[in-house]
Formats: C-alpha cells, sequence, structure tokens
C-alpha cells in the first residue's frame, strides 16, 4: 500500500487512541456519562483531566449554574454544592479571583443577572430548550429617576465604583458599602419606590 492509502487508517487508529477514554466511560445517570485522561503536554510534562458529558435533551436532566452558598464571591467545594442542590455531578464552570471569589464575567441564573461587571469577557449559556449561547455579552442598564432622568448602572453586585450606580440583591451577602445609598422596594404592581 502507498502511503496515501494508508493515510485514512493511521487517521482512524489515532482518533480511536485519543477517544479511548469516552468507550471506558462510567455512565452516572441517565444521559450523563463521566471518563478521566492523562495526557503528556508540549514540554513532557503530565495533564489529568475529567470529562463530564451531558445530554440536555435527556429527559428530567437540568444543567443549571449555582453560587457559592448561594452568595457572590462565597467560595464553597464542588462536592459540597452538589450534595446541599442534589446534583448527581458538578463542575466548576466559570472564572473567579482565587482570593476573593469574586466572579470574572457576568453571571446570570435563570435568567436574573446575579452580578454584572464593565469587564467585558466571552460568556457561556444554556437556552431553556437546551441549547448552547456563546458570546460577549455586554449588558446595557439604565436607572429612570423622577426629576433626575436616566443613570447608567455600572454593574450589579460587585464592589461599588466612585464613578456610578452599582445595585445589590440579597446574593450580595454583606452590608451594601458605605456612601448614598437607596433601597428600592417593588410595590404591587411591579413597579419600585
Amino acid at each position: 500500500m502507498t502511503k496515501r492509502k494508508w493515510l485514512p487508517f493511521i487517521c482512524l487508529f489515532l482518533t480511536m487512541l485519543w477517544s479511548f477514554p469516552a468507550w471506558a466511560a462510567e455512565q452516572i445517570a441517565p444521559g450523563v456519562r463521566q471518563w478521566s485522561f492523562e495526557r503528556t503536554n508540549w514540554e513532557g510534562k503530565s495533564i489529568k483531566g475529567y470529562v463530564l458529558e451531558v445530554d440536555p435533551k435527556q429527559k428530567y436532566t437540568e444543567i443549571r449554574a449555582v453560587m457559592g452558598n448561594e452568595v457572590i464571591g462565597s467560595k464553597e467545594t464542588l462536592s459540597s454544592m452538589a450534595e446541599r442542590t442534589g446534583a448527581v455531578a458538578a463542575i466548576n464552570g466559570g472564572f473567579f479571583d482565587t482570593v476573593t471569589g469574586m466572579p470574572v464575567g457576568n453571571v446570570f441564573i435563570d435568567g436574573k443577572a446575579e452580578y454584572v461587571s464593565d469587564i467585558l469577557r466571552t460568556s457561556f449559556g444554556f437556552t431553556y430548550g437546551g441549547g448552547v449561547k456563546i458570546g460577549y455579552l455586554a449588558p446595557k442598564m439604565k436607572v429612570e429617576v423622577v426629576g433626575v432622568g436616566q443613570l447608567a448602572i455600572k454593574g450589579i453586585n460587585m464592589p461599588a465604583v466612585s464613578d456610578g450606580l452599582v445595585l445589590y440583591s440579597r446574593v450580595w451577602g454583606k452590608a451594601v458599602p458605605a456612601g448614598t445609598q437607596l433601597l428600592l422596594k417593588p410595590d404591587g404592581s411591579g413597579a419600585f419606590w
């Protein structure tokens, strides 16, 4: 056989060799499989990791985001989060500052903005239909104050800034930073006063 004829077989062999760990996957729930892998990087150093494969269209399967202890900036182990929420598996799905625990980028859970900063980062999310969305998220938020007009909101549940407004909710989990504070309470119609 010529080299040209061997090429498809070599490619098939290498593909099978690379994907072998997936064949040894453990099914941990319907539509959820996991396996581990070990490779070497370009420097010859060992790299170990785990893969979690989830079929979001599998009946009774849900993929959802969870915050550590349900508070922005709070650190919690993945095993504790899984146990607390009844999950069969958990992954660290976002970037955060390892010292403060604060997210690096935006956090939306169930369509609700839990943390919004002015850092433009790639965002990753799931639709209610099981689809995946990836892109940049730079929300433009404003509040209108009677007699003053519209004011830009710099962020949600982030450290205070000197040049704008930051909104805080229960997930902030600490005292609102000192300075001018305004508490908004919803009335029966959904408007805030």
